[in-house]
């Protein structure tokens, strides 16, 4: 059956979706984060850190690539960017629609 197009969203089983995770974790620290092919991008919004870690060649993450691999920092940062805008307007709308009592 397709997707109804009023749904958001692609769908999991897409064989042209990237293969892109996107995370967000909030403990101690705020972190904002995308895993695309082999790496792993960390941003830490509490202490304005960056961590990428290419996980073919280091799966324990303990060389952080930041400073060496600026081009690859630069296109994940854009894209944890463009997801926080995105996710944050979608909640807005979501908010606006909420009936109030």
């Amino acid at each position: 059956w397709p997707a109804s197009p009023t749904w958001q969203g692609r769908s999991l089983f897409d064989p042209g979706r990237p293969p892109r995770t996107y995370f967000y974790a909030a403990n101690e620290d705020y972190l904002l984060g995308v895993r695309e092919g082999s790496w792993k991008y960390i941003y830490n919004a509490t202490r304005g850190r960056e961590d990428l870690y290419d996980l073919a060649r280091d799966p324990d993450e303990k060389e952080n690539r930041a400073t060496e691999d600026v081009a690859m920092c630069r296109t994940l940062r854009q894209r944890v960017a463009a997801w926080k805008d995105d996710t944050g307007k979608r909640l807005a709308r979501l908010r606006e629609a909420r009936p109030r009592s």
